[in-house]
């Protein structure tokens, strides 16, 4: 079996909502919108774990730059967005010097004040 990132499982569902529109109470641009944003983030995270490794997915041997490690599946994480919550898969590493961890997610997990009922927008 051939082993897919994350970001390309992503294409299935992207086909099917362009095929057969959406299958829940929300709009197909919606939904496309929403998996156009987990497939984009999604794949900015792999390139932020591939750099980390020195090495693309799936990719054996030593990193540049004597770089150790290796992959280690995913685990879920959910990030909140004006389009509802964005489930990602986020890579784990193993036998690397420092943990890995996403500059992107972080900064996108910490940065939904638009959410927030209470924030109004600055006078410009």
């Amino acid at each position: 079996m051939k082993r897919v990132p994350p970001s390309e499982r992503i294409e299935e569902p992207i086909e099917r909502l362009l095929e057969a529109g959406t299958t829940g109470n929300g709009s197909v641009v919606g939904e496309l919108l929403q998996l156009g944003a987990k497939r984009f983030v999604q794949e900015l995270v792999e390139r932020e774990a591939a750099s980390f490794l020195g090495r693309g997915h799936y990719e054996h041997g030593q990193g540049t730059g004597g770089r150790k490690g290796y992959r280690n599946g995913y685990r879920e994480r959910e990030i909140a967005t004006a389009e509802g919550a964005i489930g990602l898969a986020m890579p784990q590493m193993r036998g690397t010097a420092s943990p890995f961890h996403s500059v992107l997610a972080d900064f996108l997990g910490e940065h939904t004040d638009v959410l927030d009922p209470t924030f109004t927008t600055p006078n410009r």
